[in-house]
Formats: structure tokens, C-alpha cells, sequence
């Protein structure tokens, strides 16, 4: 998941993280290439049917680490299961590991030219590695395979997703409709049409969807993190720290929760509920640049300005290289009388678009 910009919370300024987009429905089909089988692959079939069903379920409710070994065992049993690369590869997405994820949604393509699915989830794994050309391609190609008219609520929803990530919302929208109308149970129609109502800013549409998602599917950890973003951006903090405190009970390793729930403390004024969460976060992923420079800034507010400062740079170094680190990160120097430092730091600001650190270094004659 990327870094939003960051936003303004009463005094705070602190980054903040995306919601998912979406959620696929896991196909839990068998592919079994040339003809009979004996007996033995027969039940391996079987086998790996039941692992699969057994990684679904546990990636449903975030154990990834115990859904990647039993779509393991799944993918032992039947190598030419493309359903179960293609859910090793949402678990490998899910855990950072983008390259395996994009080897596995390409094996799974190779047994199965017309797995829609995979094609989706690849081409969302090519954006966010910045091949944005292969990623329309893969979503276009998810569109061309699934056809005019899908043939269930499975169908349709892949199809919105895929209308979603090329940015045409209202067709989105009108397939998650279809593919609810035709399921009413299929919780990810609720959850997507939910994520694109966000999308478009019709954030209390987007809780309503949310919460019926959550209605069907008590512990749907991805409904509550993104009904906990609505929240906030309708004003609602209390609603959304519940939110993300639920996430955090039923996911304990979600880094992200932290660092959301952490500036909604810091801004309720629980300053040291909101390093708690954030230190927890850099536990959890030690490269979460966001938990880095989030847990600055709140020592910031405290006068705690070396740990700020400490933190900052760990942002920095970690590849968070914005315009607003190196502002802030300026400022606190010039607290603690390092101007040299500040203005080299306001100098890298001002060539980042920092209208601060521009009006700052023009009022002391320094080009940047």
C-alpha cells in the first residue's frame, strides 16, 4: 500500500495510508490438463482443493503467513492449479512481496490464458512497481476475457475492479450493483462499490457500504481499515480509532492500523497512546517510513526534538524524500540552533515545491 499525501489534522500533520482498493473474490476451482487421471493425482487433486480452501479462509482473516504455507501445499499437490497461484500470489501481495506475487499471477496465466483474475491482480502489482503501460494492459485484457456480459456476481466484480483501476468509477459502481443484485451475500460487491463511492468523495456512501460488508462478514479486517478512513474524512475520530482498534484485535500485525490510529491519538490529544502505536509500527515493518517520520513529528509537538529529528532522518533515509520531511526536519534544527543544517534542509525543500521554505530562504537572501 502507497503513502497518501499528507493531510491536516488540527495541529498535526501526519501521513497517512491508503485504503485498499479491492478485493477479489479467490477462485477455488481446479484446472486438470491431459485428460484421465489415475487414481493418486485424483487425490492429490482432492488434497489441494482442501488446502486451498484452507489458505482462502485464512487469508480472508490476514493470516498470511498461514495461508502462504497452506497454498503451499495446495500448489505441491496440483502444480497446474492456477486458482492456487493466484492465491499465493495475493498473499505474497499482501506481505510486501511484490516480485514473487507478480511470478506467481504470471504461472498462473500460463496454465490458464483466460484467468481474468490473475491478469487483474498483476496488473495492479505492475502500477504499483511503476509499469503503468503493462498494468492497462493486464486490466484491459481482465475486461476483453471477462466480455460484454458477465455471467455472475463473480464476473462483474472483477470487471468493476478492473473499470476502477483505469479510472472509470460509475462503470465500477454499476458492476459491484450487478454483481450484488445477483448475490446479495457477496460481501467483496459491498466492499468494492464501497472503496469506489471513496474514490469519488461520497464518503458516507462509502461507510454505508462498508458497514453492510461488515454486516455479512463479521471479521473482515480490509471493511473496518477502510470504514475507519471514511470515518475520518467525514470528521468522525472516535467511530474511526474503534475501527482501527478492531483491525488491530483481529490483525495484530497490521503496521498501517498503527500508524492511522496513531494520528488520530496524537490528535485526541493521547500523545503517548500515539507513540506507542507508532513505535509498535517500526516493529512490526522497520522500513515503514511513514511510522518513521509520523513518531517524529509527535516528538515534535513534545520538545522531544533529537528523537524528531533522529526519526525524520530515518524517514529520509528509508526513501521518504518530500518536500514536507525536509521542511519539518528544518524546522526542528532551527529549535535546536542548527541553522546550517536547517537551511540545507529548507534548500532541498524549496526545490521540492515548499512554498514555506521558499518564503523562508528568500527572507534571509538564500538561493536554493
Amino acid at each position: 500500500m502507497n503513502l497518501d499525501s499528507a493531510q491536516k489534522n488540527k495541529e498535526f500533520i501526519m501521513l497517512k495510508i491508503k485504503p485498499f482498493f479491492s478485493i477479489a473474490l479467490l477462485v477455488l476451482g481446479l484446472i486438470i490438463l491431459g485428460g484421465f487421471i489415475n487414481t493418486a493425482n485424483a487425490d492429490n487433486v482432492k488434497d489441494s482443493a482442501e488446502w486451498l480452501e484452507k489458505a482462502s479462509s485464512l487469508f480472508k482473516t490476514a493470516k498470511f503467513q498461514e495461508a502462504l504455507e497452506a497454498s503451499d501445499k495446495a500448489i505441491a499437490l496440483n502444480p497446474q492449479s492456477a486458482s492456487a497461484y493466484s492465491l499465493r500470489g495475493r498473499v505474497y501481495e499482501r506481505m510486501g512481496k511484490k516480485d514473487q506475487a507478480i511470478g506467481d499471477f504470471t504461472k498462473a496465466i500460463e496454465i490458464n490464458p483466460n484467468d481474468f483474475e490473475a491478469y487483474y491482480e498483476r496488473g495492479s502489482l505492475f502500477r504499483e512497481t511503476g509499469k503503468e503501460t503493462e498494468a492497462k494492459q493486464d486490466w484491459n485484457k481482465s475486461i476483453e476475457i471477462i466480455g460484454k456480459t458477465p455471467k455472475n456476481a463473480r464476473e462483474y466484480d472483477i470487471r468493476g475492479n478492473a473499470y476502477g483501476k483505469l479510472g472509470n468509477l460509475q462503470e465500477a459502481i454499476d458492476d459491484f450493483a450487478k454483481a450484488i443484485e445477483l448475490n446479495p451475500s457477496f460481501v467483496e460487491g459491498w466492499f468494492n462499490r464501497g472503496v469506489a463511492y471513496g474514490r469519488m468523495g461520497n464518503w458516507k456512501q462509502a461507510v454505508t457500504e462498508y458497514s453492510t460488508a461488515i454486516a455479512k462478514q463479521s471479521n473482515f479486517v480490509a471493511a473496518y481499515y477502510n470504514r475507519a478512513i471514511a470515518y475520518e474524512q467525514l470528521g468522525n475520530v472516535k467511530e474511526a480509532i474503534a475501527d482501527y482498534t478492531r483491525v488491530i484485535q483481529m490483525d495484530p500485525r497490521f503496521s498501517k492500523a498503527f500508524v492511522n490510529r496513531a494520528s488520530l491519538l496524537a490528535e485526541d490529544g493521547d500523545i503517548q497512546g500515539a507513540i506507542n502505536d507508532l513505535t509498535k509500527a517500526i516493529e512490526i515493518n522497520p522500513q515503514s517510513a511513514a511510522a518513521y517520520f509520523n513518531r517524529g513529528f509527535v516528538y515534535d509537538a513534545v520538545r522531544q526534538y533529537q528523537n524528531a529529528v533522529t526519526d525524520m532522518t530515518k524517514a529520509i533515509d528509508l526513501g521518504l524524500k518530500t518536500a514536507l520531511v525536509f521542511y519539518s526536519r528544518g524546522a526542528i534544527y532551527m529549535k535546536i540552533n542548527k541553522s546550517n543544517e536547517a537551511t540545507e534542509d529548507f534548500k532541498v525543500a524549496a526545490r521540492l515545491g515548499s512554498k514555506e521554505a521558499m518564503e523562508y530562504l528568500k527572507s534571509k537572501g538564500v538561493a536554493w
